[in-house]
């Protein structure tokens, strides 16, 4: 039995594997935890706390947590990232839309982020903006600038219709660098 060895070279092995690495954007928000205000329907769509961080964006209802009809609006959800990032470059918020089912668009998302509390000294760093179609589909907010620091990060919902639900697939807030894969994300769900 011969045996054969190969060489490769360490620079190109680096090379190869930091590529691979550097590919892909840094969600800061995955797997992190997150409160709503008001309380998400934990009965209605069975949110375990994880929903909006886990990195499922998939088309469909069993995905989705958010608030029934009767919530008050505006509603909102602050995910603690664990520690301040100082190079927070943009947040991306899936929203479902079944405007058949009574399930909302949203007529405006805001995006903060404070690094000094849970509740308090959120600083507004812009809208988040999609463009909607009407259908029933998963539509993706983005809100892009910074680089901007925080520990928390705040998503102010406001649903287009009063009496209408609110349904979240994911919300992700991504590294400075990694904003430009914001784009082809985007492209998934056109």
């Amino acid at each position: 039995m011969r045996k054969f060895w190969f060489s490769i070279p360490v620079a190109v092995l680096v090379l190869v594997v930091a590529g691979n690495i550097s590919a892909q954007p840094v969600n800061y928000a995955a797997g992190m935890t997150y409160t709503a205000d008001p309380p998400l329907r934990t009965d209605w769509l069975g949110d375990s706390g994880g929903e909006l961080t886990d990195g499922v964006k998939d088309w469909a209802w069993g995905p989705v947590t958010g608030w029934d009809g009767s919530a008050a609006n505006p509603r909102s959800v602050v995910i603690d990232l664990g520690s301040v990032k100082s190079d927070i470059g943009s947040v991306v918020v899936t929203v479902f839309v079944s405007v058949g089912s009574a399930v909302a668009p949203q007529k405006q998302i805001l995006v903060s982020g404070s690094s000094t509390s849970a509740t308090a000294g959120f600083a507004e760093w812009g809208e988040a903006v999609t463009k909607d179609t009407g259908d029933e589909a998963n539509y993706t907010y983005t809100w892009t600038g910074g680089p901007f620091a925080a520990r928390w990060v705040k998503v102010i919902l406001d649903s287009q219709t009063p009496g209408y639900h609110s349904l979240l697939s994911e919300i992700e807030v991504f590294k400075a660098e990694g904003s430009s894969a914001v784009g082809d994300e985007w492209m998934l769900y056109q």
